[in-house]
Order: structure tokens, then C-alpha cells, then sequence
């Protein structure tokens, strides 16, 4: 996933949840290092669909 405007990550966060690669740009330093510090985290899981 190409996201240019990476602001928060959360393309980034939702590419990695699903296991695929991503590429983000950002220009805004502190935007950069909370997206950065939120994938670090590592803490992302999908929750099962179940049916009713």
C-alpha cells in the first residue's frame, strides 16, 4: 500500500494487520515520529468474525 500523506499511520497500522507491505510519506516530523512510535508498538490484532 502506497499512502503519500502518511499523517498518523493508520494505513500503515491496517496494512500491517493484514500482513501487507506498505510505503508512507511524510513531510511533518512530528506526525512522522507518532506513526513510527504507534507501528513500533506492535500490538495490532484482527478480531474473528463469527456468525449468528
Amino acid at each position: 500500500m502506497l499512502d503519500p500523506f502518511l499523517g498518523s499511520g493508520q494505513v500503515a497500522v491496517i496494512s500491517k494487520m493484514l500482513g501487507r507491505q506498505y510505503l508512507g510519506f511524510e513531510t511533518v516530523k512530528e506526525y512522522y515520529n507518532f506513526a513510527n512510535k504507534r507501528l513500533q508498538k506492535n500490538v495490532y490484532r484482527l478480531k474473528k468474525e463469527t456468525k449468528n
